[in-house]
């Protein structure tokens, strides 16, 4: 299990990378800020899935468990 640290530091890294092309230099920015925002909360939330789905859920436990 990889800390906090260590998630966000995965996603900023993966976001870094993402850039996309634009004749305009402006529209260009726009589109790689949003595109490296998708990424970083793409790779955060898949991260975060694995560890739910994971764990263990309450509901799937014998009734006497519960």
């Amino acid at each position: 299990m990889r800390s906090a640290d260590e998630i966000l530091d995965s996603a900023f890294r993966k976001s870094r990378k993402v850039s996309v092309y634009d004749k305009d230099r402006f529209y260009r920015l726009k589109k790689t800020i949003i595109a490296r925002t998708d990424a970083f909360v793409t790779q955060i939330v898949s991260t975060l899935e694995k560890y739910v789905k994971g764990f263990p859920s309450v509901d799937n436990l014998p009734r006497f468990y519960r």
